[in-house]
């Protein structure tokens, strides 16, 4: 919302997928949100791979990075990541993936009750 007004552009409708389909069509402001909302979520997950010690890696899972990353590079989401300061050379050993199979945590669910 804030990239439209501060474009001087209406804010549309639909919420995130409204944002991620305006970004796939090449509109500037939506791609200026989508990038925005990449690197903040890549500072938080540097954040909490700090405070948790996640040494094995840090997936981000969730609905709208994997349709992000269809339409603009997750560049901005390692750099947040690894931009802390003294810890910045570990954060870079540390793998980070994005989770794209589709109902994930229900499939994980399904196996931990079979088990």
């Amino acid at each position: 919302e804030v990239a439209c007004l501060e474009a001087g552009l209406p804010v549309p409708a639909g919420g995130a997928a409204a944002c991620v389909e305006a970004c796939s069509r090449g509109e500037p402001a939506a791609a200026r949100a989508a990038r925005a909302f990449v690197e903040l979520l890549g500072a938080f997950a540097g954040d909490l791979a700090l405070i948790y010690d996640a040494a094995g890696g840090v997936v981000v899972a969730g609905g709208v990075v994997p349709r992000i990353a269809t339409a603009l590079p997750l560049d901005g989401l390692r750099t947040r990541f690894e931009a802390k300061g003294r810890f910045a050379d570990w954060l870079a050993t540390v793998p980070v993936g994005v989770l794209t199979a589709p109902f994930a945590a229900l499939r994980g669910a399904a196996v931990a009750y079979r088990d």
